[in-house]
């Protein structure tokens, strides 16, 4: 998959689908999270007329895929439930994430803008939103495909854009950093995992152990005989 930060409205960006993030109550009290504010009154005039008929309240975890904006150049709002207009916790927070990646796994959605990386997390800041986007996404996609003649993948998601602001940017990157090689380690450990025992051997995981080292200079990788390991008790 791939990732990218933006800085720029997220209402202007090419997807198939933008996310956004919206509380309880919404309706009510006109509350997006902070990237939602930039939308035109057009498109926050269709939220608002999609949650006052009840589709969506808001509470954490719930999400609506939008697929027709009439009169905008948006093809698809999908809105995701943030609970009461507060400070999320760290777990709500990833749950909310995870509810936006499974209703995405669309044919038809290949490409997202992610809105959700403004949203007050309980001792969070930017570049752990960022990271967290970026893990979640990664894990809920992950499909194990390496014994399968026929590779076909049930998610199609192939793009991720994460809007930040001018002033977020260097933490929204460095966060994006992070997330990537988090992703990518658990990729590797979940993939390592889901293989039969007469393929990832001792022998094996010693071999994949190794091109770590060549792929990481910074990586130092020893094998130990089972005589070295029995050295060690």
């Amino acid at each position: 998959m791939d990732y990218s930060i933006e800085v720029a409205p997220i209402e202007t960006l090419p997807c198939d689908c933008i996310i956004i993030g919206i509380y309880q109550n919404q309706y009510q009290n006109q509350q997006f999270v902070p990237s939602g504010t930039g939308l035109s009154d057009k498109l926050q005039s269709i939220i608002a007329t999609v949650i006052s008929r009840g589709d969506i309240s808001g509470k954490i975890g719930e999400t609506v895929l939008m697929n027709v904006i009439p009169d905008s150049g948006v093809e698809r709002v999908l809105l995701v439930g943030l609970g009461e207009n507060k400070t999320l916790s760290p777990k709500n927070y990833r749950k909310a994430l995870s509810a936006a990646v499974l209703s995405l796994k669309k044919p038809y959605i290949k490409s997202v803008v992610c809105g959700l990386a403004d949203v007050t997390v309980e001792g969070s800041n930017l570049q752990w939103n960022v990271r967290q986007i970026v893990e979640v996404f990664n894990d809920a996609s992950y499909q194990f495909t390496a014994l399968k003649s026929d590779k076909e993948t049930e998610s199609k998601l192939q793009k991720v854009a994460i809007t930040t602001t001018e002033n977020g940017l260097a933490s929204a990157q460095s966060g994006l950093i992070q997330g990537l090689a988090i992703a990518e380690g658990v990729s590797l450990t979940k993939a390592l995992a889901d293989l039969p025992g007469n393929v990832c051997t001792p022998t094996y995981m010693a071999e994949q152990a190794v091109e770590l080292g060549k792929t990481h200079p910074g990586l130092s990788v020893k094998i130990l005989e089972e005589a070295e390991m029995k050295e060690l008790g």
